[in-house]
Parts: C-alpha cells; sequence; structure tokens
C-alpha cells in the first residue's frame, strides 16, 4: 500500500528485530511489523519508530483540544514513571509540549512534541501520523531540545519519500469502508485517552483509562508508548547500528 526508500547515510531495523530491541531495553515488546529508521552520521542523533495501524479510516473533522491532552498526558506520564520506578528504569517526567498539535488538511499528517525529562537529561519526542483511507502511520522521532529543529528538518526529507498507492491514499475513502472508533483527539491521546478527555475522566488513574480501553477493545499500553520508546535515546546509536564508521552505506 506504500513505499519508502531508505536513503544512502540512514540504515534501518525491521520486525523482528525491531520488536525484540525494544523489549530489550525493557519496554512492552511491539506487535506487528514496525521499523527504526536513523541516520548513520555521528553527528545526528535522532531517530524514529515508524508502523502503520489499520484502524479504519480516521475522520479529520474534530477539532483539537491541546489543553485538554496535556492534562491527560500527563496522568499518563506520571502512572508510567511508577512502573519505570518499579523496573528501576529512568523516570521521564512530561515537561510539556515542545509543538503543540497541528494539523495539515492538506497532506493529512497530524504532528505534536512533548518534552520529556528533568535537569540535564531531556527528551523531545515528535509524534507524526500521516492518515490514509483505512488507517494510519505512526512515526514517533525522538531527539534532544539542543538539535529538535535540525533533526525535524532531515526527518521530513526522509519521510518525504513515502509515497501511498492511489487506493490508499485518504481521498480514496468511500462509503462503507471501516471507520475508525476515535478522531483527531484519539491519535493524539492514544484513542481511547480521546474518549476519557471527552467524558472529563482525564483525571482518573490508569486502571480507569485500561477499563475505557477495553470497552472500545483498544489496548491500554498506549500509556507506556512515548515514554517508553524515549527511554532508549541515550543508548540505540551504538545498540542497534554501531559506529557509522563500521556499517558504510544505509541498507
Amino acid at each position: 500500500m506504500a513505499s519508502l526508500p531508505i536513503p544512502a547515510g540512514y540504515a534501518a531495523l525491521t520486525s523482528p528485530d525491531a520488536n525484540d530491541f525494544i523489549a530489550l531495553e525493557g519496554n512492552p515488546r511491539p506487535d506487528g511489523q514496525i521499523y527504526i529508521l536513523k541516520p548513520l552520521a555521528d553527528s545526528k542523533s535522532w531517530f524514529t519508530v515508524l508502523e502503520y495501524n489499520d484502524v479504519g479510516h480516521v475522520k479529520d473533522d474534530e477539532s483539537i483540544d491541546a489543553d485538554a491532552l496535556l492534562a491527560n498526558e500527563r496522568t499518563n506520564s506520571e502512572a508510567e514513571d511508577k512502573v519505570r520506578a518499579e523496573k528501576g528504569l529512568p523516570l521521564l517526567p512530561l515537561q510539556g509540549w515542545e509543538l503543540r498539535p497541528e494539523f495539515n488538511t492538506y497532506t493529512k499528517r497530524l504532528e505534536w512534541a512533548y518534552r520529556f525529562g528533568s535537569g540535564n537529561d531531556i527528551t523531545d519526542n515528535l509524534n507524526t501520523r500521516f492518515l490514509t483511507r483505512t488507517g494510519y502511520f505512526r512515526a514517533i522521532v525522538v531527539t534532544s531540545p539542543q538539535s529538535f529543529a535540525s533533526d525535524i528538518q532531515d526527518f521530513n526529507t526522509v519521510m518525504g519519500g513515502l509515497s501511498l498507492d492511489t487506493g490508499s491514499r485518504y481521498s480514496a475513502y468511500q462509503s462503507g469502508d471501516k471507520l475508525a472508533k476515535y478522531g483527531l483527539m484519539g491519535l493524539i491521546g492514544g484513542g481511547a485517552a480521546a474518549v476519557a478527555v471527552k467524558t472529563g475522566l482525564f483525571a482518573a488513574l490508569l486502571a480507569g483509562i485500561a477499563k475505557v480501553a477495553g470497552v472500545l477493545g483498544i489496548k491500554a499500553a498506549f500509556v507506556a508508548i512515548v515514554g517508553a520508546v524515549a527511554a532508549v535515546l541515550t543508548r540505540v546509536k551504538k545498540a542497534i547500528f554501531g559506529s557509522s564508521k563500521k556499517t558504510g552505506d544505509g541498507q
């Protein structure tokens, strides 16, 4: 349904190795096919986790309440840090928005960025959703505040090669196609989180949010996704790809 050429100077880790790596880092093992893509240059430290979700056609006519979403994510982040503490993993407290949610109606691309961490250990996560006829591509870019602008520009250049087949484009939607259970707010909040925000439950504990997720048939693990992926930033370069001097051309 789509293609994404990997340019020279970049490398990709594919499933099942990509899934195993996330698990080996002490995070929940992702289901399905995922890709980890990053530049090989030592001067570039960002990487992205990319996957496709066939949840159905996501309607784009929903307004975005950034303040409510941030409050919800703060609750999720606090719950996730409790789990991280129990596992002996570094805490990743949510500081706030690095980039408030933005939706491009022309490209059907939704993006936002959180800032996690404390002191000198700060991590930025850019979240991007590319809407399609049957679902969306999800990309999480892990970077740092110091290089956020340049890293995102680099990421956008690479993702500019993403090409959807004609029948898979958002505009190819036809009446009768499967519809997602949530809209733009759900893409930011993780699906079930959007329901929590809309019904005033964003102050509830993790158990309450998980119950909503269960009713909708959505995995409750969304509360850990962003923070968990961010944890691999400091080690991913050597752990996955090694030195660029040894790797050679992108593949």
